[in-house]
Parts: C-alpha cells; sequence; structure tokens
C-alpha cells in the first residue's frame, strides 16, 4: 500500500531508461531526414538559381553580340578562328563595323552617298567599329570577361585591354569561339553539305581567296566573303557548366 493507502496503479509508472534511448533516438533520426530534406530543397534552390543567372547573363550576351553583327556592314578582322589551328586557351577576337545610326558614314567616313555630320557621332561613345575580345590567358581579374572594345582590330593584340574597353559579360566566361561561313555555295568543295567555310573562300580562286590550298589566314582575302558568324559561349559558376550557341547573318553586307 502507498502511504496514502492505495496501491500505484501502472500508468503511473515513468519511462524506462532503454525507452527514453528509443524514443530519442527515433527523435534524431526524424530530425536528421527533415534537416537533410531541408537542405536538399536549399541546395536545389541554389543550383536553379545558380542556372537561371547563367542563361539570364549567356542569352544577354549573345543577344546583343546578334544584334550588332546582324547590323554590320562587313566583318573586318579575326583572330583564333575555327579551324585546325584554332586553340581555345588563345585569345579570340572578332571585328566588325557597321552604320547603327543609318547616318551613311562608319567611323568618320564618308561614304559615296552621304556626308558626315559634325561632330562625327562614330566614336569611342558610340561606337561603329566594334571588337569582342576574350582572353583565357588574361590576368586572374579579366580572364573570365567577354570584352567590347570600340575600335576594329588591324592585327592580333597582345590582350583585350584596349583603349575604352568594357565587358559584355564580367566573369563565368570559359570559352568563346567564333565559325565564319560564307553563303557563296559555289565554294563550297563538300557539297552536298551546304555550308561554305571561310578555309573555303581561302582555298578559291583570288579576288575570293589566295588560291589553291590557301594561306592559312581568314584575314588576307577570305573575310571579305564572310557574311554569317556561329558564336559559341561556354559559361560556368558553381560546377555548373552551360554552352550557347546562335547564328547570325550579316545582313547590311554590300
Amino acid at each position: 500500500m502507498s502511504p496514502r493507502g492505495r496501491s500505484p496503479r501502472e500508468g503511473d509508472a515513468g519511462m524506462s531508461l532503454i525507452e527514453l534511448l528509443l524514443a530519442s533516438s527515433m527523435l534524431l533520426v526524424l530530425m536528421a531526414v527533415g534537416l537533410t530534406s531541408l537542405l536538399g530543397v536549399k541546395d536545389g534552390a541554389a543550383q536553379a538559381r545558380t542556372q537561371h543567372d547563367l542563361n539570364e547573363e549567356g542569352r544577354n550576351a549573345l543577344n546583343r553580340m546578334a544584334r550588332e553583327i546582324r547590323e554590320a556592314s562587313v566583318i573586318t578582322w579575326a583572330v583564333n578562328p575555327d579551324g585546325a589551328a584554332y586553340n581555345e586557351n588563345a585569345l579570340t577576337a572578332l571585328s566588325l563595323q557597321a552604320d547603327f545610326n543609318r547616318d551613311g558614314c562608319i567611323a568618320g567616313v564618308t561614304s559615296a552617298t552621304a556626308t558626315c555630320p559634325t561632330p562625327v557621332l562614330s566614336s569611342t561613345t558610340n561606337p561603329e567599329q566594334l571588337t569582342y575580345c576574350f582572353d583565357p590567358q588574361g590576368t586572374a581579374a579579366n580572364r573570365a570577361y567577354l570584352w567590347l572594345i570600340p575600335v576594329r582590330l588591324t592585327a592580333t593584340p597582345p590582350d583585350c585591354q584596349l583603349s575604352g574597353a568594357l565587358p559584355i559579360l564580367a566573369g563565368n566566361v570559359g570559352l568563346f569561339k567564333a565559325e565564319y561561313r560564307s553563303n557563296q555555295y559555289r565554294f563550297d568543295d563538300s557539297a552536298p553539305f551546304g555550308v561554305t567555310t571561310w578555309q573555303e573562300l581561302d582555298a578559291a580562286t583570288p579576288p575570293t581567296g589566295d588560291g589553291t590550298g590557301g594561306d592559312g589566314d581568314i584575314n588576307t582575302a577570305a573575310i571579305r566573303g564572310v557574311n554569317s558568324v556561329v558564336l559559341h559561349l561556354e559559361m560556368a559558376k558553381d560546377g555548373h557548366e552551360q554552352t550557347y550557341t546562335t547564328q547570325v547573318d550579316v545582313r547590311n553586307k554590300p
């Protein structure tokens, strides 16, 4: 009998040590499962956000380049073009010129039908001669940038840090490559492939190219016949990689 004169009921008994340990273990397991699920959701959201950011950056850069190349009258210079000699670790650049403001002038040069205004609008603040430049061997701070330079090249530059250079993409770029093509299908020696490469233009007889076999340099003759560019852009961030590709036709080539 208890001090109050009655026997303790079975339901009044406390938990044994074993029961307490089992309950604690089950609680820890449930907490671990919940925490793992929460971390998985958080990690998935972070990955989705990173992927979204890459897509937005890549799309904006390609859209800008495509818009400007589409308006170009000519591709003026190419550094490290596609082909057997292409090196993804070397500086790659593409120059063009375009009459963006439709005044009949490009970089102060008067056309046969127009007189350039004064002051000339085609300056570093409103360039009509542009170069896109990517240098994977550049400085640590700039090697993942894709640059816009408000001048056209006449030779391979030492780097992309020319006067007035500004980044189209500030970081995350792993590769920039350009393929140069033509709609002069009579020079397509791999018909019916349907694509005339700059190498085929180069091998054509002058003035289109440099003769049988060509000289292997796109800038001596072949570039004059280029009227289509395929852009390849690779970007990477936090372990995520994405490749973007678009083809652009030069619409205003005379």
